[in-house]
């Protein structure tokens, strides 16, 4: 089911934080498994932000959010108002692209668990499904799988979080590539807490490992918009791995993806 909740500058509580969704347009769209759609819809009013039910499928959250923040780029647009099939689309990548995601058996965490035994117990009698909630106010001190919908994911928007430290959890990726040389992203996702404001941006303390030996990279955030962020062009020649550590100026940090671009 798509929702989209249009711009009115006559309604309160109108900050991108506000959770409060008003549907102004509602489709429903049945998507048989192994089959892809493109949707188009025209709006006399500039919607401003768009939900997607998943309804019973395996997606992951059940309600992927995306917000509207402008048209500038699009406004010339030939006008597509249809529902339409197109050749399934297997996979977001293109040629030469290699991504390991969280989700993806190239990932791995490293920690050291320091709980006291009654903690352990109530935990083993709560065990119910893998994501937890993102606990801003109070970090896991453990790695912990969450979902959102700006998080990167072929079917499932997952990735890890914990509480910074002084770089004694470890978050690694890595991938089987062909000889050559590549560039590398690390993704970053900025979530919005809502009234949560914490000063504190995070920066990501990672190590790409390549044929040269290793380059060690801070990545701070405050400047940098979420998505692919680049670390730096590489030669691979076998098993290349990135590594992430939880130091960090912030309050806690996310585990995602890792992309490498063949540079042909």
């Amino acid at each position: 089911t798509v929702n989209i909740e249009e711009t009115n500058p006559n309604r309160k509580n109108e900050g991108w934080w506000d959770d409060n969704f008003n549907t102004d347009f509602s489709r429903s769209l049945y998507i048989p498994a192994q089959s892809s759609y493109e949707a188009g819809f025209v709006f006399a009013v500039q919607p401003r932000r768009m939900s997607i039910e998943t309804h019973i499928s395996k997606n992951l959250p059940n309600n992927i959010s995306y917000d509207f923040p402008g048209f500038d780029e699009i406004r010339n647009v030939p006008v597509f108002n249809t529902v339409s099939k197109v050749p399934f689309m297997t996979s977001q990548l293109t040629e030469g692209e290699y991504v390991v995601d969280n989700e993806d058996k190239g990932f791995s965490i490293q920690q050291v668990t320091n709980q006291a035994f009654l903690k352990s117990l109530i935990k083993r009698k709560n065990v119910g499904s893998k994501y937890a909630y993102v606990r801003y106010w109070d970090p896991d001190r453990e790695w912990k799988a969450v979902l959102n919908s700006d998080f990167y994911g072929q079917s499932i928007r997952s990735a890890y979080y914990t509480r910074a430290g002084d770089g004694e959890r470890k978050a690694t990726w890595k991938a089987k590539l062909p000889v050559g040389f590549y560039e590398v992203y690390f993704y970053i996702n900025k979530i919005n807490f809502g009234w949560y404001r914490n000063k504190k941006a995070s920066d990501y303390n990672l190590v790409v490992y390549h044929d040269g030996g290793q380059e060690k990279i801070n990545l701070p955030t405050e400047n940098i918009d979420k998505g692919w962020s680049y670390l730096g062009t590489f030669t691979f020649s076998d098993t290349a791995r990135v590594e992430l550590s939880n130091k960090s100026k912030g309050d806690m940090i996310f585990a995602d993806a890792v992309k490498w671009v063949k540079v042909k």
